[in-house]
């Protein structure tokens, strides 16, 4: 069809550079989340926001109804915003505001073109933290035959499988002395170390992977201890972050570490041990066979007249998250390189940013086109 000039790429580029400029990390998405429900609106959306805070924009009337889902905040740190040589630079260029402007714009060009379908956009918060945002929106419980999250892949990929993850806080402590008789006391620090060769080893050999996506690893990302030069230390925090295959569950690790754990602290009975679990998300990952994958694996073949490539990725997504909660099908995609993701080198190339927009909006035709309801597993 023949772009309206509200949704050109001319207009779909400086939506995404404006949308960088708005500086929005985690906690902070206000401002942006008004630029979009304010823009949504003049594109033709039905607006609302959430509680929590979530742009919700709706578009287009009849069968099927798409969930397009991306994440406003981006991690702290502000980049200097340019363009040059075709590239957007800043931070959230690529993670992950590239793909959501590039959802909204599609959705704006889907509801014009007079197909069949209702598209929700989503504007989700706090993915940077604890995923706030997709799990108010699992709690609305949003009708839906298929979903799309918005995270950079790159816009000739489709991500169909992340791990899972586990966050962990394990507290340890004991009697203290004098540092300087320290063959008296034992030392909360020593005793965590100990702890932790003990859980990288077991994650080491949790499972005979062929690959890191199909491994369980485990990754000590912060700890803290001791109080005085003088004293040997009383207490020890330990933060972890293990990540899970497909095929195995939460409570599988939980309940094998945790008994290895029960071990440990059987043979150093003078160390109190606490484990708190701050954060779990099972595995996800989507059959190739699902209409949503096979969707976009056409519409990359009719922008890019090549087959598109499957990924699957050792992160967590949100996709994890509402893929099993409400049993739809899910996957992963968006434009960008995410080796950047997080960088001072953030950016993302304006040609692929439009094309990606261009593999939405044929991935909404394909859909609208299905037998409807189209009942394939996700």
């Amino acid at each position: 069809m023949a772009l309206n000039k509200k949704t050109d790429d001319n207009f779909a580029s400086a939506f995404l550079k404006s949308a960088v400029e708005i500086y929005s990390p985690s906690g902070q998405e206000e401002e942006l989340a008004r630029f979009l429900a304010d823009t949504m609106k003049e594109l033709g959306f039905k607006i609302r926001i959430d509680e929590v805070g979530n742009v919700h924009g709706t578009i287009g009337s009849g069968k099927p109804t798409t969930l397009l889902c991306g994440h406003m905040d981006t991690v702290p740190g502000i980049l200097p915003i340019r363009v040059e040589d075709g590239l957007i630079h800043g931070r959230g260029a690529v993670d992950a505001k590239g793909p959501l402007i590039a959802m909204i714009v599609a959705a704006a060009r889907h509801g014009l073109s007079g197909e069949s379908g209702r598209i929700l956009v989503i504007g989700a918060v706090e993915e940077e933290r604890k995923g706030d945002g997709v799990r108010a929106l699992v709690q609305q419980r949003p009708k839906a035959e298929y979903a799309i999250f918005g995270e950079p892949g790159g816009s000739k990929r489709i991500t169909i499988g992340y791990k899972g993850s586990l966050h962990l806080v394990i507290d340890l402590s004991a009697e203290s002395g004098h540092s300087s008789a320290p063959w008296k006391y034992p030392n909360s620090i020593l005793k965590a170390f100990d702890l932790w060769s003990l859980i990288s080893n077991y994650t080491s050999k949790r499972v005979k992977a062929k690959s890191h996506y199909t491994e369980v690893s485990s990754c000590l990302t912060g700890i803290k201890g001791g109080s005085d030069l003088s004293v040997t230390p009383e207490r020890c925090e330990m933060n972890i972050d293990i990540r899970i295959p497909i095929g195995l569950t939460v409570d599988d690790i939980l309940f094998e570490m945790g008994a290895e754990i029960d071990r440990f602290g059987a043979r150093n009975p003078e160390t109190k041990i606490e484990v708190h679990v701050e954060d779990r998300v099972e595995p996800f990952e989507t059959s190739i066979r699902s209409p949503i994958v096979q969707a976009l694996s056409g519409a990359i073949k009719d922008v890019y007249h090549q087959p598109a490539e499957y990924i699957r990725k050792t992160g967590t997504g949100d996709m994890n998250i509402l893929g099993h909660e409400l049993g739809i099908p899910t996957v992963t995609y968006g434009p960008g390189d995410s080796h950047l993701d997080h960088s001072p080198h953030e950016r993302i190339d304006v040609e692929e940013f439009l094309g990606s927009i261009q593999v939405y909006q044929r991935a909404l035709e394909r859909l609208s086109r299905l037998p409807y309801p189209e009942k394939t597993r996700a």
